[in-house]
């Protein structure tokens, strides 16, 4: 288990979204959160914390899925279009955002702990995987990263 620590001032709002899971729920909620949090705090606003599970992973899942109810959902580059705007948007932020992978997220590294010829292959981690990691001022820290 890793940590990292923010420095707050007095005065500073941080946006603390979880559990966003693109793909899966109403974008408009999102998008609402997303304006009450840019026209209340607009001013104060020093970063943006993500909590995991931004990305459902359902297409990655480890619990076994009937083939056809994995036609219905969405491939997990579809979850991640659908995410990506959002995080781009989020580093724009003073201070940038700061992304703590969930359990869905860490559903991938699932995937290589059961394949051990998958360690170390290029595209196995995270940002790589979904293409996040191209987006200045956001950092990616690893499941179970303390934040202080």
């Amino acid at each position: 288990m890793s940590r990292c620590k923010i420095k707050v001032y007095a005065g500073d709002a941080y946006l603390v979204p979880g559990d966003l899971h693109f793909g899966q729920h109403n974008a408009a909620a999102i998008k609402a959160m997303d304006r009450l949090f840019a026209n209340k705090f607009r001013r104060n606003r020093r970063g943006v914390i993500c909590l995991g599970d931004a990305i459902d992973s359902h297409p990655i899942t480890r619990h076994d899925r009937k083939a056809e109810r994995l036609a219905a959902i969405p491939t997990l580059m579809d979850e991640v279009r659908l995410a990506y705007p959002w995080f781009e948007n989020a580093a724009w932020s003073p201070l940038g955002c700061t992304y703590v992978l969930g359990n869905h997220e860490a559903w991938i590294q699932d995937i290589v702990n059961s394949q051990p010829g998958l360690a170390g292959a290029p595209g196995m981690e995270w940002g790589t995987l979904t293409g996040l990691n191209t987006i200045e001022n956001l950092d990616i820290l690893p499941y179970k990263t303390w934040i202080d």
